[in-house]
């Protein structure tokens, strides 16, 4: 057994009857969470696979698959996370291309082509059911030369946000599992009894808090996904100072016209993962003052968060820092280099942003984010390199323009991309999710309130209007969908002049 493993052993054989999960208003005890892994192991062990033979997971966020989790890295095997929420035919797809040993995954989600493909692969598959939860493996392992084997010691294999490229599986070794998110989690003081957690067990965000727990005994609160009565639920009740949201929750709570009173205990909010619109911050701050929002930069990666902007920062620097994601902590080190020659370069100046995480590499990390450091060692995130949008040799940079379009006072949300021009390469497209209640401003309108802001040559060209921007299980805008919204609905654009 590992460290890691026998850290999770001790927390699992703590108090049975102590209360551990609350989803849906009902409490799972430490007994119940204890039982279901140990079930888990038990089905693990008689499938016969080989030794630290790799895993499909594909959790969701309930309480047996929170309980599932702790059974996997209890264990040696190399985790492969898989994105839970796509359908039966993308999960096949998906496991046909991994050619893993043995997958485990929701009762719902294990039918029609999925068990087809695991029976055809010899992938065995083990259904966790959702109502009562049990264990049942419903495909047998069948040893085939094509499966993935082990290769080096056990590690939990992610999705990566694409911070240094397109998406892919990036693997993290127990050892740096336990040293990175275990020993060395910032998150550990930010929150009091319980812990509310929203962000999806198979990514970053919600395993860094789930690894922060092995060590305490903070009961946990359970959802699906973020959402707004839910977290003033448990704010009144629970008056925390310091909490954690995702960057979309903002508007999401402004939209909602949440009673500030209902909020007043939190001094500070800890975001991530996306960067926040400054109007957004600077209009949350203006309703819910003294509220103040805090902002740090990572990655899967880098392990997690390499830089934060800390309450410290705050008191010394007041509103300066405020669109700042923070300085680095933790060891970790940032530099900014000239994107043609990566040549480093002095504060101030824009550039790629590259990132030194001694907890996950000796080498420097090369990002396709663009930033600035200032002269205090700040960090400002400015974009994304592989989406900007080249419009007849002028460079435009989504969230500038999408940046614009928020601070329209009809405009909810707003995310740009770039479509396909003959004459210019690319132009301009957003996808506005206009206010509530309130009437739509007309293309016109956000035409000229661009205009005012930025470039002609960042106006967008044609915008589609939706009431609800998609966006994944963590609450980031799906671009990728955003996409597929111009393709399918999108017609000629309004004018492709410049």
């Amino acid at each position: 057994m590992t460290v890691l493993g026998a850290l999770i052993r001790h927390q699992l054989d703590g108090p049975p009857d102590d209360q551990m999960i609350c989803y849906h208003g009902e409490w799972t005890t430490r007994g119940w969470v204890r039982d279901f892994a140990e079930s888990l192991s038990k089905a693990i062990d008689a499938l016969g696979l080989p030794p630290g033979a790799p895993i499909g997971f594909v959790p969701h966020s309930r309480p047996e698959f929170y309980a599932a989790t702790l059974a996997l890295l209890e264990r040696t095997h190399t985790i492969v996370m898989i994105y839970a929420y796509q359908t039966s035919e993308a999960l096949a797809r998906k496991l046909r291309e991994l050619d893993l040993p043995a997958v485990i995954a929701s009762r719902e989600q294990l039918t029609g082509s999925m068990l087809e493909v695991a029976t055809e692969l010899g992938t065995a598959a083990i259904a966790i059911t959702r109502n009562t939860p049990t264990v049942e493996t419903l495909v047998p392992y069948r040893s085939s030369p094509d499966h993935r084997r082990a290769s080096g010691p056990p590690a939990l294999e992610l999705l990566t946000s694409g911070t240094t490229g397109p998406p892919k599986l990036f693997a993290m070794s127990y050892d740096r599992l336990l040293g990175r998110m275990v020993n060395n989690n910032s998150m550990g003081s930010a929150f009091r009894q319980p812990v509310l957690l929203f962000f999806p067990l198979g990514n970053i965000s919600g395993l860094y808090i789930v690894m922060g727990l092995i060590l305490s005994d903070d009961k946990i609160i359970l959802l699906d996904k973020y959402n707004v009565p839910d977290w003033v639920e448990f704010v009144k009740e629970t008056r925390p100072k310091v909490t954690n949201l995702p960057p979309a929750a903002f508007r999401m709570i402004l939209d909602a016209k949440v009673d500030p009173e209902n909020i007043a205990s939190i001094d500070y909010i800890m975001t991530g993962a996306a960067t926040l619109s400054p109007s957004v911050r600077l209009e949350f701050e203006e309703r819910y003052a003294p509220t103040r929002i805090i902002q740090s930069y990572g990655a899967t990666e880098f392990g997690g968060v390499v830089a934060a902007v800390q309450p410290e920062h705050v008191v010394e620097f007041d509103h300066a820092k405020a669109d700042s994601v923070g300085r680095p902590f933790g060891g970790s080190e940032l530099r900014i280099v000239d994107i043609d020659t990566g040549t480093s370069l002095l504060a101030g100046a824009e550039g790629r942003i590259e990132v030194l995480a001694p907890a996950m590499s000796d080498e420097w990390i090369t990002t396709t984010d663009l930033g600035v450091i200032d002269e205090d060692g700040f960090l400002y995130h400015r974009g994304r390199l592989d989406g900007a949008i080249t419009r007849g040799g002028f460079k435009i940079m989504p969230e500038t323009v999408a940046e614009a379009l928020l601070s329209h006072p009809g405009v909810s949300a707003a995310a740009v991309v770039g479509r396909d021009d003959a004459r210019l390469g690319q132009v301009p497209v957003a996808v506005i999710e206009p206010l509530a209640d309130a009437v739509p401003p007309t293309p016109a309108e956000l035409d000229q309130h661009v205009r005012d802001r930025l470039p002609s040559t960042m106006v967008p060209t044609d915008y589609l209007y939706v009431d609800t921007l998609p966006r994944t299980p963590s609450l980031k805008i799906d671009m990728a969908a955003v996409r597929h919204l111009f393709e399918e609905h999108a017609k000629t654009d309004r004018r492709t002049d410049v």
